[in-house]
């Protein structure tokens, strides 16, 4: 993709932009409850504090490093760069190492999706996540089938590929762990549990589990393009609306009730893009982005039609008071 033509840079903004906001809505909102127990002083610092380092810390030098670690022969600051800085060799670099990023990744997403569909606590938007959620055992016989194939077709095509699939469940199954380990805690904030704590404990703690939730954002960012300060715009857009949603407007954000859902097909989609790219399928460069702007906006429109048929439901009762 030209990264310099007006319509592809937009499309490919807007889609991070979008999904950065809708994977991190859960996070923002346990946030605000948090928030609600700390002074209006200490809640403004914290935003502003934590909207720069989400953008220039997280966006920005979390994925310069996985480019750097991923083709280090293109050095430390020509990664920040990679696809802007032209050059046969630069190109080969890239075509050569973007597979080993393409499958981590993708494994990841997949693993996240399964995770999701079969364990977490949802909302059920179609009747499938509801015939499925608590299966656990399921997750289990998916995963075991998805590894499995995935190494056989490793083996089938290039063996090394086999590596970034295990970095890729293992990164998981790590985050995983600190992810439900830090989600404990947080509630635990926003439930009162934490109310004796000093307000620069709460935030500081605030921002070690945003930034780990950030990991996602992220990944994902590297389906769409894999230019960093592409990412670090199209990224920290969508982390300044989180953050503005955040203070204004959480209330009425919660009556939406299936941007998570929109959230974790994207991420379906964009694992299953990334693999199949890594694979040698070759995909219409605005495939991504498009999709995952259609799916977004798909849960969006039937979040806000729960949303009008609960307020509808709300009044009838009230009027019929």
């Amino acid at each position: 993709m030209d990264l310099f033509a007006p319509f592809s840079f937009l499309l490919v903004l807007i889609a991070l932009c979008l999904f950065e906001i809708v994977n991190s809505i859960d996070n923002a909102i346990v946030d605000a409850e948090v928030l609600a127990s700390v002074a209006k002083k200490s809640r403004r610092i914290f935003m502003f504090i934590d909207t720069v380092f989400s953008i220039l810390i997280v966006r920005g030098l979390l994925p310069w490093l996985i480019v750097f670690a991923t083709i280090p022969s293109l050095g430390f600051f020509g990664a920040f760069n990679a696809t802007g800085t032209g050059g046969e060799e630069v190109q080969l670099a890239i075509d050569t190492a973007l597979p080993f990023l393409l499958i981590a990744a993708g494994t990841f997403f997949i693993l996240l999706f399964f995770d999701w569909i079969f364990r977490k606590p949802k909302n059920f938007a179609h009747i499938h996540e509801k015939i499925l959620h608590g299966r656990d055992e399921l997750f289990h016989i998916f995963l075991l089938i998805f590894l499995g194939v995935m190494v056989f077709a490793s083996l089938a095509v290039n063996p090394i590929f086999v590596m970034p699939i295990f970095i890729g469940a293992t990164v998981f199954f790590v985050l995983h762990g600190i992810k439900t380990h830090f989600l404990l805690h947080k509630k635990s904030l926003a439930s009162g549990e934490g109310k004796n704590l000093p307000d620069v404990n709460k935030l500081a703690y605030l921002e070690i589990i945003d930034a780990v939730f950030s990991v996602d954002s992220v990944l994902g960012a590297f389906a769409f393009t894999f230019s960093v300060p592409l990412i670090v715009i199209g990224a920290g857009l969508g982390a300044v609306v989180v953050r503005l949603i955040t203070l204004k407007n959480i209330d009425k954000l919660k009556k939406y009730a299936y941007l998570r859902n929109g959230a974790m097909y994207s991420i379906l989609f964009l694992g299953l893009s990334m693999l199949l790219e890594a694979f040698g399928v070759d995909l219409p460069l605005w495939l991504s982005p498009v999709i995952t702007i259609i799916i977004i906006f798909y849960f969006i429109h039937r979040s806000h039609q729960e949303a009008k048929l609960l307020h509808a439901l709300e009044v009838e009762v009230h009027l019929a008071r």
